[in-house]
Order: structure tokens, then C-alpha cells, then sequence
């Protein structure tokens, strides 16, 4: 469940500075955050007005870094946009550091069936990787975009 309000649900308000710049979701830990994820990202994606490919290509990144961090990693979960500038998004999944055991799904696949979202984030991202602060680790990349 999210914890955060719905950019769809956001009650109607007058704002000059057109939509924000930053977003910050907090996911379910379970199969429901990478499509939660995607649906709150689109959301803001069309607002900041980028190209429906490079949405998509966002969108992606944001399906693998949050199911990375469902799979393999400890609650809480959250995903963090940022937009910078008018060719840039820094897309953030952030998580409680490596779980003792993988995930259900992760744990019931086969290897031909893993492995292949750090390959999609470095073909689809200018930059990517990964930080660790006090209590959270950060699994980061960045999207040029035209806008």
C-alpha cells in the first residue's frame, strides 16, 4: 500500500510553478510495488511533459530497480523522481539493504529468467549505480530526455 497521496487523487489546487520538480513514493514490499510504481511515475512523466519513448524507457528502469529491491532486499521501499533541468531525470529506489534470502519469485525462477535488469538500466540510462547511507541503500540511474 502507498503511503503517499496519488498524483490521480491529489485534490485540485491552483499551482503557478506548474507540476513538482521531485516526487517521493513509498512502495509496498510485495508484487503490487513495481506496478504502483509505474503507475504513479507515468503520472508525473506526462506532466513534466517527456516524450512518450523516454517514458517508457524511465518506466522500465523504475519496473526493475523496484523489483530488484522487492526481490532482494529489505522493507521499506521507496521510489524517488527528480527532474533536472530540462534533460535530465534522476530516477532513486531506495531499500533496507540485502535480505537474508531472496524473494518468492526470485527464489522460485530459473537463472535464464534473471540477471537481465542490469543490462536494460546501463542501455537505457546515462548513468547508474548504487550508494549506501546510514540505514538505506540507494539504487540510482539517470535518464537524458529532451523536453
Amino acid at each position: 500500500m502507498c503511503s503517499t497521496t496519488h498524483l490521480a487523487d491529489a485534490p485540485t489546487r491552483r499551482v503557478l510553478a506548474g507540476p513538482p520538480r521531485s516526487y517521493t513514493l513509498r512502495l509496498a514490499h510485495d508484487v503490487t510495488a513495481a506496478a504502483s510504481a509505474r503507475r504513479e511515475a507515468r503520472i508525473l512523466l506526462a506532466s513534466w511533459g517527456l516524450p512518450e519513448e523516454q517514458a517508457d524507457d524511465i518506466l522500465l528502469i523504475i519496473s526493475e530497480l523496484v523489483t530488484n529491491a522487492v526481490e532482494h532486499a529489505l522493507p521499506p521501499v521507496a521510489l524517488r523522481l527528480r527532474r533536472l533541468g530540462t534533460d535530465g531525470v534522476h530516477i532513486d529506489v531506495s531499500d533496507a539493504g540485502p535480505a537474508a534470502s531472496p524473494g518468492a519469485w526470485a527464489a522460485t525462477g530459473t537463472h535464464a529468467e534473471h540477471g537481465r535488469g542490469r543490462v536494460i538500466v546501463d542501455a537505457l540510462s546515462a548513468g547508474h549505480g548504487t550508494r549506501a547511507e546510514a540505514g538505506a541503500v540507494h539504487h540510482w540511474a539517470t535518464v537524458g530526455v529532451t523536453a
